[in-house]
């Protein structure tokens, strides 16, 4: 904010973030006033993105567009594509055109030349058929058994028994169990716990029946002091 001031000294700057709409009427306050016109440039992060219409908007422009491509999450090219689109949308919705520039370590990246198009079927059949390669849902469904507990030694113990028994199960179904693994979670400590899990994918034959004796598996080895999630197709995989 400070150095957009410094560029244009003379303009009205807004700022819409968690520390300024911490308020009931702050995030609509904001709003208002910048659809009042009562401001020049409006710095936010990525709540500014969705669903506002401001006729007067004719410059957007996204900084780091393409940091959420490398949170190691199947949904992360999806989640760039939408947030690209919503932020470009808000640009030239009234009668005076609108231009959009964005900030990338990867310009060549194909999310940013469907986005830059508003091809959306474009992007579907390129990222189906990515998923289909790497199998990811929906071709594969991805079980992950996530542990959370206060001292490392406790989770890490966990998931070496969880995963000794996950790999009897998959031994048992060898077609319908692949890439059984066990590791920290990719965000290994939050809230001063430390996280770590056993992940893989499995084939639509037979999922309920897998899914429930790896339920039971993970459900077998919980302790009182230690937390188990067991999660199917999670939206985050952090």
């Amino acid at each position: 904010v400070a150095d957009l001031q410094a560029l244009f000294p003379q303009a009205k700057l807004l700022r819409m973030d968690n520390d300024t709409t911490r308020g009931k009427t702050g995030h609509l306050s904001i709003l208002t006033a910048f659809g009042n016109k009562e401001a020049d440039i409006l710095v936010g992060t990525q709540m500014i993105a969705k669903g506002h219409d401001f006729g007067n908007v004719t410059f957007v422009g996204i900084l780091d567009a393409d940091m959420s491509l490398y949170i190691g999450d199947y949904h992360s090219v999806e989640r760039t594509f939408q947030l690209v689109t919503q932020v470009a949308g808000r640009a030239g919705r009234d009668k005076i055109p609108g231009r959009v520039v964005l900030q990338s370590y990867s310009p060549k990246h194909y999310v940013f030349y469907f986005a830059s198009t508003y091809d959306y079927e474009g992007f579907y059949r390129k990222e189906i058929n990515t998923r289909e390669v790497t199998e990811f849902p929906p071709f594969r469904k991805i079980v992950r058994i996530l542990v959370l507990s206060d001292t490392e030694g406790e989770a890490f113990d966990y998931v070496k028994r969880v995963l000794s028994a996950c790999r009897q199960i998959a031994n048992e179904y060898p077609q319908c169990i692949s890439r059984l693994q066990g590791m920290r979670a990719p965000i290994s400590r939050m809230d001063n716990k430390f996280r770590f899990q056993v992940i893989m994918r499995l084939t639509p034959e037979r999922q309920d029946e897998i899914c429930a004796r790896l339920y039971e598996v993970a459900m077998q080895y919980k302790t009182p002091r230690i937390s188990v999630f067991f999660e199917q197709n999670p939206q985050n995989m952090a």
